[in-house]
């Protein structure tokens, strides 16, 4: 049986402090069975003329939780936290739409363990321009090179159409632009 992932909301740039938090709370109370963590992506900025590579979460103000329990129980742990750490004021479950449900397809999680590696990041993408289509060589992008919506060659990232809770969403990541050798 695989893991469940469920995802919860949070304040823009609170992912870790939050993550840190509950799982003090977590251990604090004994609870076993859930990992968190925060999907994050490596892109590069430039500073002072020079790319540098730097990490950030993949979707911000998002704490995924990762579990075997059932919803049932899950949802009873969540709300237990919600209520026992009401100061973390912006905890709330994603849901589909109008549904209640909130446990993440199973479809859209291989597609986003797809893109990261054991640590959870999307690694930078390298890749390269075949007349006018984009061949990704290596990284996070390869074989997905039909999600690429838009590239930035200036930024050195890429737009990428991602499913997410039903919801067809944007993400910018990196990517690097290389010259094709011919051998």
């Amino acid at each position: 049986m695989f893991d469940k992932w469920y995802v919860s909301t949070t304040w823009t740039s609170k992912e870790d402090s939050y993550l840190k938090q509950i799982q003090n709370y977590n251990f604090a109370k004994g609870i076993n069975g859930i990992s968190l963590f925060v999907p994050k992506k490596e892109f590069f900025f430039i500073k002072r003329g020079e790319p540098m590579a730097q990490v950030k979460p993949m979707f911000k103000g998002y704490i995924f939780f990762e579990t075997k329990m059932e919803t049932y129980e899950f949802l009873s742990y969540f709300n237990k936290l919600v209520r026992d750490l009401m100061w973390l004021d912006f905890l709330y479950l994603l849901r589909y739409g109008d549904t209640r449900d909130s446990l993440v397809r199973r479809g859209e999680q291989l597609a986003l363990l797809q893109f990261m590696n054991d640590k959870r990041i999307m690694e930078i993408s390298r890749g390269y321009k075949e007349g006018d289509k984009v061949k990704i060589i290596n990284g996070a992008l390869t074989g997905f090179e039909s999600n690429i919506v838009y590239i930035n060659t200036h930024k050195m990232q890429a737009a990428v159409e991602v499913q997410m809770m039903g919801r067809c969403t944007i993400m910018t990541v990196g990517l690097e632009m290389i010259e094709k050798v011919n051998e």
